[in-house]
């Protein structure tokens, strides 16, 4: 996709499954911990995340998401070549063990608005960063692990209690501890695409 840099470090080309547009490119890569699949493609003059206000994604996600869904990350701004862009990271529970992190972000390059979508899996051992984050933090008394009060909360409004809320572990923080976790890997993704674009 010429107008889009989407040179990611480990990534290959794939080819397009059913469904997906003629003109969208499909890469992935996997990890000891991680399925990472994206797809990028452009959708036209279509500005709805690019001009909402955060506040208007936020109030968006939380009307539409389900119970086995919930919000990590959210915002807005401009990436290093000056272009608008919005995005969304949002997570899903996958069966009884597990979680998936979607990344959704748009880009506005030359008066067209460009989609990449990331699917990012969670494999191996599940929980392990949920498991040495929660044991660190009570260890340093942030936590008390019999109520688990204040590990699961949304981040943009504590008094949303609905669905498959964020935990603790999954702060940025701790995306250096787990390089290879699915949430990490969609971050570097995000990062790449803001500062390379």
């Amino acid at each position: 996709m010429d107008n889009l840099d989407l040179d990611f470090e480990d990534y290959n080309e794939y080819p397009n499954m059913p469904g997906t547009p003629d003109n969208a490119i499909t890469l992935g890569k996997s990890t000891d911990a991680a399925d990472c699949l994206l797809i990028a493609y452009p959708i036209g003059s279509t500005r709805y995340m690019i001009d909402s206000t955060n506040e208007g994604m936020i109030n968006g996600l939380h009307s539409a998401l389900g119970e086995n869904q919930g919000i990590v990350e959210l915002d807005k701004g401009k990436t290093y070549d000056r272009h608008e862009y919005a995005y969304t990271i949002v997570k899903n529970k996958l069966g009884p063990k597990g979680t998936q992190y979607l990344l959704t972000f748009h880009i506005l390059k030359d008066n067209v608005v460009y989609n990449v979508q990331g699917f990012f899996n969670e494999k191996g051992a599940f929980g392990s960063r949920e498991g040495v984050v929660m044991t660190k933090l009570a260890g340093e008394n942030k936590i008390n692990i019999a109520t688990m009060d204040g590990w699961k909360v949304d981040p943009y409004n504590v008094n949303y209690k609905k669905g498959y809320l964020m935990n603790l572990s999954e702060k940025k923080d701790y995306d250096e501890m787990f390089p290879n976790h699915p949430l990490s890997e969609a971050r570097k993704v995000l990062e790449y695409l803001i500062d390379e674009n």
